[in-house]
């Protein structure tokens, strides 16, 4: 039987930045990664990736074999950032998200374990668990941008409207 799964990983960004004109951009997220999702910077049996022309992982050498046997099946998700020097056609440095298709097949053993993998881009959606996302533009900070939207957001004690009787009420003769 497989040992347990280490439990899904929580990550929190906060980003924000201001471009020369004031624009500001800001993006804060929590995520959880799904259990199904294999980060090869995390694993540091893993030696190196290739990849096929259009950026998608083909080979991954580890030299911790039973380990990647345990943790990368068919449905896994392969995460990893650009270290891994996936191109596509273009010749564009990658971020790998990809779905196995099927189990990864040894193709050598000496002197560490190389498997063979059939892959398609993933989702973003099959990595995570849960995620939660808060992304603002605009000129004021995200404080001020959310304080403003909460003040028009509540009913103003002053605020009188002329529009007439409701629809339904009749008119006196």
């Amino acid at each position: 039987s497989d040992p347990p799964q280490p439990p899904p990983a929580l990550e929190t960004r906060n980003i924000s930045v201001v471009a020369p004109n004031g624009q500001r951009t800001h993006l804060q997220y929590t995520a959880r990664l799904s259990s199904s999702t294999y980060v090869l910077d995390a694993d540091d049996s893993v030696r190196s990736v290739a990849c096929s022309p259009q950026g998608l992982v083909v080979e991954i050498t580890v030299t911790d074999a039973p380990l990647f046997r345990r943790r990368v099946r068919r449905s896994t998700v392969l995460a990893g950032d650009h270290r891994w020097n996936c191109t596509d056609a273009q010749g564009q440095r990658l971020r790998i998200l990809q779905t196995v298709l099927r189990p990864p097949a040894l193709h050598a053993a000496q002197p560490h374990a190389t498997f063979r993998l059939q892959t398609r881009m993933a989702v973003l959606s099959e990595a995570f668990e849960s995620l939660q996302l808060t992304f603002y533009r605009g000129q004021r900070t995200p404080e001020q941008a959310h304080g403003l939207l909460a003040a028009q957001a509540q009913p103003s004690a002053h605020a009188t409207t002329e529009a007439g009787p409701p629809p339904s009420a009749k008119a006196p003769p």
